[in-house]
């Protein structure tokens, strides 16, 4: 694994890593790059689990920490890649990364790709009932929160984040995208957005130039020396 960049990948809702490989390769042969693809309880040979935001959180730290006592792995080069679901467990992870850690660890990059602002306003969609149940209620409702529009907020702005949007998602309307993307910019993030016009929801990353787009980030990002 020495001498690598190193990609953290959380996929989202649906399958398990299992169903990714070909993906994974890609990112191995086109982009160069070593993968740690984590599978959530709840998902793969731990279905007997049940999947929460905290148990899910929890998963993605245990994840990182591993990472972080291998000796063969350089923790200035780790980026995190988040698809859908787990563009929101890239995103919160950062952000506690950023407020427990600052100065011992901090990811060289962030990747999220076709995901939602908040499970209240991607259930709102799906379920339009629910738009018409008081907040309060809602709240009670809805244990699985995962408020991405607030932790991009919170991400440190030395980390470069990279928004991925398949312009034809049929799942996550690209406006969730695109107001992650403003409210990163309104933190003063550094953010770069690459859109694909032909993208659907789980799709996206066989576009044409998306490997290219890819590992173009992560390595001019790398390229970066740190203040």
């Amino acid at each position: 694994m020495s001498g690598r960049v190193l990609v953290l990948y959380f996929h989202g809702n649906a399958g398990n890593i299992g169903n990714r490989l070909i993906m994974y390769n890609q990112l191995w042969e086109q982009c160069q790059v070593n993968v740690l693809a984590v599978d959530y309880r709840g998902y793969g040979d731990s279905e007997e689990a049940t999947p929460t935001e905290r148990g899910l959180n929890a998963d993605a730290d245990a994840a990182l920490a591993w990472l972080l006592k291998r000796p063969d792995v350089q923790s200035g080069s780790i980026f995190v890649l988040g698809r859908s679901l787990g563009g929101a467990v890239s995103i919160a992870l950062a952000a506690r990364v950023a407020k427990a850690r600052p100065a011992l660890f901090r990811f060289r990059g962030v990747v999220v790709e076709n995901t939602f602002t908040s499970i209240n306003d991607i259930g709102k969609l799906v379920l339009p009932f629910l738009a018409k149940v008081p907040p309060a209620l809602l709240h009670c409702f809805l244990t699985n929160r995962w408020r991405s529009i607030d932790a991009v907020a919170e991400l440190p702005q030395g980390v470069p984040v990279l928004f991925v949007s398949g312009a034809k998602d049929e799942l996550i309307p690209q406006a969730q995208m695109a107001a992650l993307r403003e409210r990163a910019v309104e933190a003063g993030v550094d953010v770069e957005w690459r859109e694909f016009a032909n993208g659907h929801h789980n799709d996206t990353w066989q576009s044409a130039g998306y490997q290219d787009m890819l590992s173009d980030f992560i390595h001019r990002r790398c390229m970066v020396v740190d203040e």
